[in-house]
């Protein structure tokens, strides 16, 4: 042993060695579609904009949202897409998917990625429903 610390903060990390600073992220998502339900009276359509595809933080905050669906019968998944955690992508991601979708109510989002979310709904002439918002300038600053 090299006398290394190794810190994992957003990931799984399985090495004993390794100090694990986790967070609750499928708690945290299930609790945004709380939010997406409160907003809605537990009835609408919702869009799931994803992470990066199987990243471990993505895959549970999918399973969050799954989870917290499943609370509210008068919501109904309606498309999900992966938006990599950045705006731009994102944006892309969900203009290219809302062609195909009937009305939108509300965007489950991993966060940092909601200005790019809101973007295409503009660019489709769609007013943007209540999205989950991350902590990014652009977000915030929107």
């Amino acid at each position: 042993m090299a006398g290394v610390v190794v810190v994992s903060f957003d990931g799984i990390v399985d090495e004993l060695c390794a100090y694990c600073v986790n967070f609750d992220f499928k708690g945290w998502a299930e609790q945004g579609v709380d939010y997406l339900a409160q907003r809605l009276n537990g009835k609408g359509n919702i869009l799931e904009v994803r992470g990066v595809a199987g990243i471990s933080v993505d895959n549970l905050m999918h399973e969050g949202v799954l989870e917290g669906m499943k609370k509210y019968p008068n919501m109904k998944l309606v498309g999900s897409v992966n938006g990599d955690w950045t705006q731009s992508v994102a944006q892309t991601a969900v203009a290219g998917i809302l062609l195909t979708l009937p009305q939108v109510d509300g965007v489950a989002t991993e966060g940092e990625m909601s200005f790019g979310i809101a973007q295409a709904f503009k660019a489709a002439g769609r007013l943007a429903p209540p999205i989950i918002i991350g902590s990014t300038y652009p977000e915030l600053q929107w």
